[in-house]
């Protein structure tokens, strides 16, 4: 029985880049704040849905049990 999960997914994101080539530490700055933003919008939300496929902790303990 195939039980494996096809997921895709496409991000679509804002370009998020200084005003200009020589961007002041405060623009830079801001840029990198604003993209670890993103990422951790879309790392909670691979989570949530990782939990919600059931890969929680019954799938980490997996490999604990099979040394045994």
């Amino acid at each position: 029985m195939d039980c494996r999960v096809h997921m895709e997914t496409t991000v679509s994101r804002p370009v998020l880049s200084p005003t200009h080539i020589n961007a002041t530490a405060s623009e830079t700055f801001t840029v990198l704040q604003q993209r670890m933003r993103i990422v951790e919008e879309q790392t909670s939300s691979l989570r949530d849905d990782l939990i919600m496929l059931d890969f929680g902790e019954k799938r980490r303990m997996q490999p604990l049990l099979k040394r045994n």
